[in-house]
C-alpha cells in the first residue's frame, strides 16, 4: 500500500478558485498558464487520502472531472465561443444581449458571473455547446415555478423511496459485501440484477440530489424551470450500448470528453469528418472516463496507479458500441428495400427488447471486472442515508444500522 498524505478540505477552494481565475482571465498567449497551478495542484492531491474508502474515492473521481473542465475552457475552446442561449426569454431581452455579447470586452465582475455560471453547468444548458439532442426534453416553457417545485420534490421523494429500498436489497445481497461471493462466480441472474442494483442505487441517489437541488434553485429565482431537464434519461433508452452511456446515463461530462476527442482527431491529427475521426473521439472519450474512474480506484485502494478494473471496463464499452454500430450497419444493408423496411417497423418492439436484453447482458458481463474491487474495498457495504423511511414502517428502524 502507497503511503498517502493526509487530504486538507481547504485544497478544493484553492482548486475551484484556480479555475475560476483561468476561466475569467482574458483571452491571450499566456491565458494556458493558468491551467499549470490545476494540474500541479491535481498532481499532489492524488496521493491524498480522506481516511476513508468510500471518501477517498468520490473524492478521485470528483476532481479529476473538475481538472479536465479547466483543460476544455482554459487550454481548448475559445472563450468567446462561450456564449449563453436563451431558453425562455425573448431575443431582444437586456440580460440576452449581455450573455450573447463577447465576453472578452466585459467588465471583470460581468467576466466573474459568467464564468461561474459556465462552470455551474458541466451539462451546458443553455450555452452555445448545449448538447439538446442527448438529453431528456425540457420542462414546457408554460411550467410555473410553484408548479416546477412541487413536481421536483414529489420526485426527490419518490426517488427517496426507490433509493431506500435499492440500499435494503444492497444490505441483503451478500454480493455487495466485502467478504461476499466473486461476482462471475453467481450465475447470469444473479449478475444481471447485482449490476441493476448497483445502476439503480446510483441513479436514484443522484436523481435525488438532483431533483431537490432543482428545486432549491427555481425557488430561489436563481434559476429558470427550462433550465432544468432531467439528470438522466432513464432505462427506455437503454435498448444499445450506445444509448445506455450516451443518453440514459447523465451526461454530466459529456462536454469535455467530446471536446478533447476532437481536439486529438480534428487539431492533433487532422483527421477528415468521417468514420475514423468519430471512432477515435469515441474511444479517446471512454479512455479518459476510464482514467477518471481509475483515479478513484487509486486513491481508494491506495495501490500507486494500478487501480482497478476501471480503464479496462470502459474501454470494452468502447468496443462493444463499434460491434453494435456494425451489426446496425450489416441489418441496414440487408433491410435496404422498401418492403424490408416496412417488415422491420412492423418488428420493431421485437428488436428493442433484443437491445435491452443485449444490453444488460454485456453490463452483466463487464460490470464485475469494474465493481469487485470496489466491493472488497467497501464501496458498496452500508452505503445509503442514515435514515430508512421503509424500515421505519416495516420493524421501527427508521436510523440504518451501520
Amino acid at each position: 500500500m502507497v503511503e498517502s498524505r493526509r487530504f486538507h478540505p481547504i485544497l478544493c477552494l484553492l482548486f475551484i478558485s484556480l479555475i475560476v481565475l483561468g476561466v475569467v482571465a482574458r483571452p491571450s498567449p499566456l491565458r494556458r498558464l493558468y491551467f499549470l497551478p490545476i494540474l500541479l495542484l491535481t498532481l499532489y492531491i492524488l496521493p491524498s487520502t480522506t481516511g476513508d474508502f468510500v471518501g477517498d474515492y468520490y473524492l478521485g473521481v470528483t476532481w479529476l472531472p473538475w481538472c479536465f473542465f479547466a483543460s476544455d475552457y482554459i487550454l481548448l475552446r475559445d472563450q468567446r465561443t462561450l456564449h449563453r442561449v436563451p431558453l425562455n426569454r425573448r431575443a431582444d431581452s437586456p440580460d440576452v444581449k449581455e450573455n450573447s455579447a463577447n465576453i472578452a470586452d466585459a467588465s471583470l465582475w460581468q467576466r466573474l458571473k459568467w464564468s461561474i455560471a459556465l462552470l455551474s453547468s458541466p451539462r451546458g444548458i443553455g450555452w452555445s455547446h448545449d448538447p439538446t439532442h442527448a438529453l431528456p426534453p425540457r420542462p414546457s416553457p408554460d411550467t410555473s415555478r410553484t408548479s416546477f417545485v412541487l413536481t421536483r420534490l414529489w420526485t426527490a421523494f419518490g426517488f427517496f423511496v426507490l433509493n431506500d429500498a435499492c440500499n435494503i436489497y444492497m444490505s441483503w445481497n451478500t454480493m455487495y459485501h466485502v467478504d461476499g461471493p466473486e461476482w462471475t462466480a453467481c450465475g447470469w441472474g444473479w449478475r444481471a440484477l447485482a449490476g441493476a442494483g448497483w445502476a439503480i442505487n446510483i441513479y436514484s441517489s443522484m436523481m435525488l440530489n438532483s431533483s431537490l437541488l432543482s428545486a432549491g434553485c427555481v425557488a430561489l429565482g436563481i434559476s429558470s424551470p427550462r433550465e432544468w431537464p432531467a439528470l438522466y434519461g432513464g432505462p427506455k433508452e437503454a435498448y444499445t450500448v450506445r444509448r445506455f452511456w450516451g443518453r440514459a446515463w447523465h451526461q454530466l461530462m459529456r462536454s469535455f470528453l467530446t471536446s478533447h476527442g476532437k481536439f486529438v482527431s480534428n487539431t492533433i491529427l487532422r483527421l477528415p469528418p468521417g468514420n475514423l475521426a468519430s471512432y477515435l473521439q469515441l474511444y479517446i472519450a471512454f479512455a479518459i472516463s476510464g482514467l477518471i474512474h481509475h483515479a478513484g480506484d487509486a486513491m481508494a485502494m491506495r495501490n500507486g496507479i494500478r487501480g482497478g478494473g476501471s480503464v479496462t471496463f470502459f474501454m470494452l464499452q468502447a468496443c462493444a458500441i463499434t460491434f453494435e454500430d456494425f451489426l446496425i450497419f450489416l441489418g441496414k444493408k440487408t433491410f435496404k428495400a422498401d418492403s424490408d423496411l416496412r417488415k422491420v417497423k412492423k418488428s420493431w418492439v421485437g428488436l428493442r427488447l433484443v437491445g435491452y436484453v443485449w444490453t444488460w447482458w454485456w453490463l452483466a458481463l463487464t460490470l464485475p471486472g469494474w465493481l469487485m474491487p470496489q466491493v472488497r474495498g467497501g464501496l458498496m457495504d452500508g452505503q445509503g442515508l442514515p435514515v430508512s423511511l421503509l424500515l421505519g414502517i416495516w420493524r421501527g428502524e427508521w436510523v440504518r444500522v451501520r
